[in-house]
């Protein structure tokens, strides 16, 4: 036997009222305080003409016990059932942040956020390697970072340096023919691309 919980059951009416009110914002402070009704799981973020930014990860997240781990079933005697609802002061969120931006590509919506099953590599770099590259961007820009973000093989960031290590001084031909071909990848996945295959 098993249950599902979903802790925003029933509760949907109340994003649709978060969303129209974001309709009518005119302000970052206006933005928050239609966000703060979302109970669905969400990103949303906000840029005003006068040049504020803000980003808030919405919903009702539960507050789970410290011993559960989200990438498997939890134990069904009653003892990981959940703490509470994650008050929405404590949600993933910011205004104005001093670097300037936000980036975001499935990865965790905060580095210290405890409930996501996420790893330590994330797509979302790429966007912030990007980002920090320039100061400045034309708005067509983006679409280019957009696309490099898709086709970036972010886990070759993480991988790639551990395989060319591991693969230091062999003399196999198929070996020394990979090191040579992964020194010279960019990380973009390419259909039928050798270094994608490897």
């Amino acid at each position: 036997a098993h249950s599902m919980r979903m802790s925003f059951w029933k509760g949907e009416q109340k994003s649709f009222e978060g969303v129209l009110d974001l309709d009518f914002a005119g302000s970052v402070e206006e933005v928050q305080a239609g966000v703060r009704k979302i109970v669905t799981s969400h990103n949303f973020f906000c840029a005003t003409r006068d040049g504020h930014i803000g980003c808030w990860y919405c919903g009702a997240h539960p507050v789970r016990k410290a011993a559960h781990d989200p990438r498997f079933p939890q134990d069904g005697n009653g003892g990981m059932e959940w703490e509470g609802i994650l008050p929405f002061e404590h949600w993933p969120q910011k205004t104005d942040p001093a670097w300037g931006y936000f980036a975001n590509w499935n990865n965790k919506p905060a580095a210290d956020w405890p409930w996501a099953g996420f790893g330590q590599v994330f797509w979302g770099k790429k966007i912030i390697d990007d980002l920090e590259a320039r100061e400045k961007f034309a708005a067509e820009e983006f679409g280019k970072i957009a696309r490099r973000t898709a086709y970036h093989a972010y886990l070759a960031d993480y991988f790639v340096p551990l395989l060319l290590q591991a693969a230091k001084g062999s003399e196999d031909p198929d070996v020394k023919r990979g090191v040579e071909i992964l020194e010279k990848w960019d990380h973009m996945s390419v259909d039928g691309d050798a270094a994608t295959a490897l």
